[in-house]
């Protein structure tokens, strides 16, 4: 087979404005026996250099620590006279990361910040360190395409609340469906113990795929997005699986069969999609990654294109 130019889509993290009240609600209460929801105090403050201070106020805490994407580790937080637990980070680039304190061993959402990352394991709070300029998740004033949800019965994938499963589906904008060339389409994979959200919740891919497009560095084209398990006990019996090989062939045989028979005939039911093989590309993060090369490079009748993200 000729060889093809690898797929390059880069997605970076964005906030979610998901409040996971369930999860919140005991942090929340106990934060009141210390002042945490006092309007005075503010848990996070992000400085003109990249650093940020964090706070966190328990006057009867032994140890607190902060968990910071891209960390590395957690870090050593120190504790005032009034209670109050603090660090500064070193000046970070540009991004929107994810985070959560670490009580005495007890993990604990940020009671001062509503806006928390959805995910399937950990749930975490996340806050924003802006550029000099317009970065490429940020929502700029360029045409917008829509996102669309879809809920569908899956008869493959086991451990589904009700038979439920779902998928999301970018439409560029001014998509037409009545347009002379159908839309090329991209299959996007989520990370394990991600959402099927995810890449718009989080990763924001709606307006990177926005402002590529008005750059003239995308062409328009539809973005699939689905819930990327073919067993859910894949990822609700934890990290683990990881060293169960007979566990992971398990899961993505499972999604794979999803994906072809389930997720891509409605797709391309259901919008102007071409069913090229050279407008079909699938790539994905992580575990993502390992069901898009599965797919991709054991069906390259159906995609052109593969690629993944670590």
């Amino acid at each position: 087979m000729e060889p093809r130019p690898r797929l390059h889509v880069t997605a970076l993290p964005i906030t979610a404005e998901i409040i996971a009240l369930a999860l919140i609600m005991p942090v929340f209460v106990s934060a009141l026996a210390y002042g945490q929801v006092s309007t005075s105090f503010k848990s996070n403050d992000v400085h003109p250099n990249g650093s940020i201070t964090f706070r966190y106020k328990d006057p009867v805490a032994g140890k607190v620590l902060l968990n910071l994407e891209g960390a590395g580790k957690p870090l050593a937080m120190r504790k005032d006279s009034d209670g109050v637990w603090t660090i500064v980070t070193p000046p970070l680039p540009p991004e929107i990361y994810g985070y959560g304190f670490e009580v005495d061993g007890r993990p604990q959402l940020d009671p001062k910040n509503p806006v928390v990352k959805p995910n399937l394991i950990n749930v975490g709070n996340l806050v924003i360190v802006p550029g000099n300029m317009p970065q490429l998740w940020e929502a700029r004033d360029v045409p917008h395409g829509v996102v669309h949800h879809h809920l569908y019965t899956s008869k493959v994938v086991k451990g589904l609340l009700d038979g439920q499963s779902e998928y999301y589906v970018y439409t560029p904008p001014s998509y037409d469906p009545n347009r002379v060339k159908p839309y090329p389409v991209l299959y996007l994979l989520h990370g394990w113990s991600d959402m099927a959200s995810g890449w718009t919740a989080v990763g924001q891919a709606n307006f990177i795929f926005d402002n590529l497009i008005a750059e003239g560095k995308a062409e328009p084209m539809l973005v699939v997005m689905p819930l990327g398990y073919g067993d859910m006990k894949f990822v609700t019996s934890g990290g683990g699986v990881w060293d169960d090989d007979a566990a992971i062939n398990h899961n993505v045989s499972l999604f794979s069969r999803a994906l072809l028979t389930e997720v891509l005939p409605q797709v391309e039911s259901g919008y102007h999609a071409s069913k090229n093989r050279d407008d079909r590309a699938i790539t994905g993060l992580s575990m993502g990654g390992l069901e898009s090369l599965t797919i991709g490079l054991t069906h390259p009748d159906q995609f052109g294109w593969v690629g993944l993200f670590n």
